[in-house]
């Protein structure tokens, strides 16, 4: 009995291992950095502004919302959002991504490839 259970238990957890990473996001990649300047592009003097204009208003991802816990609000919450929240994805409307910002039109390809190139560059604060 033990060794069923046992059995069970490690087939179910790499059935959700396996479901996980065939199920990752399908995120254009796409993206041409060239004209995007790598010493400004960071969070706070590019990427927030888009963030806050766009994402973290009062009603969806600020600190004091946090729609679907994530918070676009400050550099910190921004950066893990984007490493394991599939934000990228969201914002580019890629496959299996629920499209953001919630119910406007996508942003505009030139935000979304700042966005893009400062995750690529190392998310500079």
């Amino acid at each position: 009995m033990k060794k069923f259970v046992l059995g069970t238990a490690l087939f179910l957890a790499i059935a959700c291992i396996w479901a996980c990473a065939a199920n990752k996001a399908d995120v254009p990649t796409d993206v041409n950095c060239e004209g995007v300047n790598v010493d400004s592009n960071t969070y706070t003097l590019a990427v927030k502004p888009i963030l806050d204009a766009n994402c973290a208003t009062f009603a969806c991802h600020s600190a004091a919302v946090a729609e679907s816990n994530v918070n676009l609000e400050a550099y910190t919450p921004a950066v893990a959002a984007f490493q394991n929240k599939d934000a990228l994805c969201t914002i580019q409307h890629g496959t299996d991504c629920i499209p953001m910002p919630d119910n406007q039109p996508k942003l505009a390809d030139s935000l979304i490839a700042i966005i893009q190139c400062w995750a690529e560059n190392g998310y500079k604060e």
